[in-house]
């Protein structure tokens, strides 16, 4: 009598149990949760999945979850790939728009777990959403925000760098060294202000894939030229050289293959105090190859990786001042990887530091001109 019993106790354990979790997912606030089966049909449905979609649980249970798709999303096959793709990974994470029962779009956050029974069968997904629109908008303002307050900093900064140098060139007349070094010195701060700045809107853009290249062919041989002559006028400290001539063109946005070799060129002064700096360029597997080389402190293995990363910076190092953002290395990682190059660092520590980038080149030549 009373071994029968226990399967019976165990039922209405388990019933309560289900009770219990049904009850709790229907009481999240803020989060839609919903269980899909394994073709994608909604089998549960939660009151803050109703408020974000519109639909009531009658209406949604039964139905294919691609009834929260855009309908051009939903005919290209989007739902099915989304869960093919949780299938097989495990997981499916996203932030992307939605649509409502009454046509309005939103921002949603949505996260798919494949649901896998004692025999590792696919029995269905675990679909949680949660309504980012407000995060979104807020991102919106502050990069509105940074825009203005950019260029409102940049007009008289560049202000600022021109009447530098109409000094500096009344200066140079004069037999006062001091005052050419202090001129110096104000037209390199001016432009790495102008540098940090620009870090910031790029960086901006990149989070909300708002950056745009404008490609064409160019003489990459020219611009390292160029920009080494620049930046050499403001180091005493430093002595860059540079090795090697393509004489080919390369394919890509100039002003911002300018912006990764200037970032990196940088990185080298900042890190290594005095010393050379040595760029070359090659070609490599029908690449373009420009590298960097400096003889600083070097890189600790454990940090190579991730000073590609968003606003990463190393660690204070003696006799090394650690300035600027964290965005340099990580903007020029995204440029050259739009530009379906590589980047990479090889560092031996004590002894210096190696940054190589590569590019496409481009299908017509161009001749160099080095002055």
């Amino acid at each position: 009598m009373r071994a029968r019993s226990i399967p019976k106790k165990l039922s209405a354990n388990s019933k309560q149990d289900a009770a219990d979790a049904r009850l709790l997912l229907d009481n999240v606030s803020g989060y839609a949760i919903c269980i899909l089966d394994k073709h994608g049909r909604i089998r549960t449905w939660n009151t803050s999945a109703s408020k974000l979609t519109g639909y009531t649980k009658s209406e949604a249970i039964g139905k294919s979850y691609s009834i929260f798709f855009r309908k051009s999303d939903a005919k290209r096959g989007v739902p099915q790939r989304i869960l093919k793709y949780a299938a097989e990974r495990g997981q499916y994470r996203t932030e992307s728009i939605r649509q409502r029962k009454d046509g309005t779009r939103y921002w949603a956050n949505v996260t798919i777990n494949a649901i896998w029974d004692t025999k590792k069968r696919l029995i269905g997904f675990a679909k949680v959403t949660h309504d980012a629109t407000r995060e979104r908008e807020l991102l919106q303002q502050k990069d509105e925000f940074i825009g203005i307050a950019a260029h409102e900093l940049k007009t008289p900064i560049t202000t600022l760098s021109l009447y530098a140098q109409l000094l500096r060139e009344r200066l140079s007349l004069t037999s006062d060294e001091s005052n050419l070094v202090m001129m110096n010195d104000i037209e390199s701060q001016a432009a790495r202000l102008v540098n940090l700045i620009d870090d910031l809107l790029i960086a901006n853009a990149l989070e909300f894939g708002a950056f745009a290249l404008h490609k064409e062919d160019f003489n990459l041989d020219d611009l390292v030229h160029e920009a080494i002559k620049s930046f050499q006028s403001m180091t005493s400290l430093h002595t860059i050289s540079s090795v090697g001539l393509l004489k080919k063109s390369v394919h890509g946005d100039r002003e911002r293959i300018r912006q990764v070799f200037i970032n990196i060129i940088e990185n080298a002064v900042k890190y290594s105090p005095r010393g050379a700096i040595v760029v070359r360029l090659a070609k490599k597997n029908g690449r373009a190859v420009l590298s960097v080389r400096d003889f600083g402190p070097g890189i600790p293995k454990a940090d190579r990786k991730k000073i590609f990363k968003s606003r990463y910076r190393l660690k204070q190092r003696k006799n090394v001042k650690t300035t600027g953002l964290g965005l340099g290395l990580y903007i020029c990682a995204e440029i050259i990887k739009t530009h379906g190059g590589r980047i990479w660092v090889e560092s031996t520590l004590g002894k210096g530091s190696t940054f190589y980038f590569t590019l496409p080149f481009a299908k017509s030549n161009l001749k160099p001109h080095v002055s």
